[in-house]
């Protein structure tokens, strides 16, 4: 009797499975399933703000220029690294100004951003309404030609260095910002 006879059509489907689960030749190993982007995901991420002591230094951010400049925007200056950047209209930051956060049209998924004093004990310092404090802003996935854009407004106690953590699926950027005492200025006539 020949001997693979012996062997049954079960058990030969399961040699199969295992030699095929084995290891990749050469040691390579599958490439990583990459899982979507979550709200709760990017949440687990630390922050990675600069520590800033109360009489330090604030290193804030630099102003995009040339192709990095957020386009679309009410303001041609945005703050940050990107795809995310800080505008506003007028100079400096101050509470109750108004701000806006620019994406550049290249970054289409979900983005959470977070934020703090980073020379004291205030918490995140950008508001969608001023009644309406949160721990984070989402900016869900979308495309637009010129850039998703979140409009909202500083709402802090008092003057500080800030920073804000923008987390997006495949990147993580922070933008440091100081912000003034006393009300933002009004604009002259044009």
């Amino acid at each position: 009797m020949n001997s693979s006879a012996l062997v049954s059509p079960g058990i030969a489907l399961l040699v199969s499975v295992l030699v095929a689960c084995g290891p990749e030749p050469h040691g390579e190993s599958p490439a990583p399933i990459s899982t979507p982007a979550t709200y709760d995901s990017l949440r687990q991420r630390p922050l990675a703000l600069p520590t800033v002591t109360s009489a330090g230094l604030c290193p804030v951010s630099r102003p995009a220029s040339g192709s990095k400049a957020p386009k679309g925007s009410f303001v041609p200056i945005g703050f940050g690294d990107g795809p995310v950047y800080l505008t506003s209209h007028g100079v400096g930051w101050h509470s109750d100004q108004e701000v806006r956060l620019i994406v550049d049209p290249a970054y289409s998924d979900i983005l959470l951003i977070r934020g703090k004093q980073l020379n004291g004990p205030q918490g995140m310092p950008l508001v969608t309404a001023p009644s309406a404090p949160a721990p984070d802003i989402q900016i869900p996935a979308g495309r637009s030609p010129n850039g998703r854009e979140w409009d909202g407004t500083i709402e802090v106690s008092g003057p500080g260095c800030f920073g804000l953590q923008v987390d997006g699926a495949t990147f993580e950027e922070g933008i440091v910002f100081v912000v003034e005492p006393g009300a933002p200025p009004t604009p002259g006539p044009a």
